[in-house]
């Protein structure tokens, strides 16, 4: 499991599905507000490019990769959030991919205050292999704690998680 271990002062975030708080029934609260935890739409996706030169980027793909995101998270007594989340990663061959036995896929997880603003991101690197039918998974858990000002302000936070893309990239998936 990777950790994303986080100092900050204060963090915002909306209801998590699945949020809870963990500990002992005298502990446990009726309706915990949990940062918002989900995937930046934009970095969802990532399009490798084999490189060719002159070709169009439709005709270059090597391989497409996708990612999306299981979670929970509590709130502890000494005002911590904790956010346990799963990045489940898939992949499948392009066109230009035919001999790939593997494909990287970087990635980030981040945490956002109520305007967005990044307080705290750290990159992290997955590997799919593929299989017989030219397709591949895996997942990687990551545990990512921070303080905050009280139960309420948890809701003000945001945990987001998407691929790492070059500049190609983010302007292949703007326009597709």
């Amino acid at each position: 499991m990777k950790k994303l271990a986080l100092t900050l002062g204060v963090v915002s975030m909306t209801a998590l599905s699945g949020c809870g708080w963990w500990g002992s029934s005298d502990e446990k609260m009726a309706a915990v507000v949990c940062p918002e935890v989900g995937m930046m739409q934009q970095a969802s996706e990532i399009t490798v490019f084999h490189g060719t030169p002159g070709a169009q980027p439709q005709d270059d793909v090597e391989a497409v990769g996708t990612l999306d995101w299981q979670g929970a998270c509590n709130l502890d007594k000494e005002g911590v959030a904790k956010i346990k989340m799963k990045v489940n990663f898939a992949a499948k061959k392009g066109p230009k991919g035919e001999t790939l036995k593997e494909q990287p896929l970087p990635y980030f997880v981040a945490v956002l205050d109520s305007d967005e603003n990044v307080l705290q991101r750290e990159e992290f690197a997955t590997k799919v292999d593929f299989d017989a039918s030219n397709m591949g998974m895996t997942e990687e858990e990551h545990s990512i704690k921070f303080p905050v000002p009280s139960k309420d302000a948890a809701q003000n936070y945001k945990v987001v998680v998407g691929f790492k893309l070059t500049p190609e990239q983010a302007a292949y998936n703007k326009a597709n």
